[in-house]
C-alpha cells in the first residue's frame, strides 16, 4: 500500500509487434508509444513465430474462416516479441491498442485490416501468464498470480471438463 490507501498492481505483459509493423518501420513507434504511458520493456526477442506458436495466441479464432490466413501472415516474417512491465500492464495495454475498425488506438492508427493489424497482447492476465511462459519459459510471473481455490461440480455433460480445460491450458493449472 501507498500512502492514502493506495495499492499498485505492477504487472507484466507480452506484446507481440506483427510483421506487418516491422515491415512498415514502425516497431520503435509503437514501443515508445507503450512506454509513454509507465511500461518498461524487461525482454525482447525478434524473430518469426512458429505455427504451433501461432495455434496457441489464437486458439479461440480456429474455427473461424480467416484463421487460415492469420496463421499464414503470422509466420511469415519476423515479430518483436516483448515483455513488458508497469502498473496495471495487462489493461494499459489492452486500452492503447484498441480494437481493429474501431479507428481508436494502435490498430486504429495504423491497421490495414483485420488480420494485418500491427499488435497482439492477451486482455487478462492469466491469458498473458500463459504467453509470457510460452515464449520465455524462464521469465518470473509470479507477481502477477493471484491464488484461487474453487471446486467444479454437477451433472454430467454440464462443463466440468471444458472449464478444467481452460483452466489447465489458459490458466496453467
Amino acid at each position: 500500500m501507498l500512502p492514502g490507501g493506495w495499492c499498485v498492481n505492477i504487472q507484466k505483459v507480452l506484446v507481440i509487434l506483427k510483421p506487418d509493423c516491422g515491415q512498415r518501420g514502425l516497431d520503435n513507434e509503437i514501443v515508445s508509444i507503450l512506454e509513454q504511458v509507465g511500461l518498461v520493456v524487461l525482454r525482447k526477442d525478434a524473430r518469426c513465430l512458429t505455427e504451433r506458436e501461432v495455434l496457441f495466441l489464437y486458439d479461440e479464432h480456429k474455427q473461424t474462416s480467416t484463421f487460415p490466413d492469420l496463421v499464414s501472415y503470422m509466420v511469415s516474417g519476423q515479430s518483436m516479441i516483448l515483455v513488458m512491465s508497469g502498473i496495471d500492464a495487462v489493461a494499459k495495454v489492452t486500452r492503447l491498442k484498441g480494437r481493429t475498425g474501431s479507428g481508436k488506438g494502435i490498430r486504429g492508427m495504423y491497421a490495414e485490416n483485420f488480420i494485418r493489424n500491427i499488435i497482439h497482447s492477451a486482455e487478462t492476465v492469466y491469458e498473458t501468464n500463459g504467453e509470457v511462459v510460452m515464449f520465455f519459459p524462464d521469465e518470473d510471473i509470479s507477481m502477477n498470480e493471484k491464488k484461487v481455490i474453487f471446486g467444479l461440480s454437477g451433472m454430467t455433460e454440464c462443463g466440468k471438463s471444458t472449464a478444467g480445460e481452460y483452466f489447465r491450458r489458459v490458466l496453467r493449472f
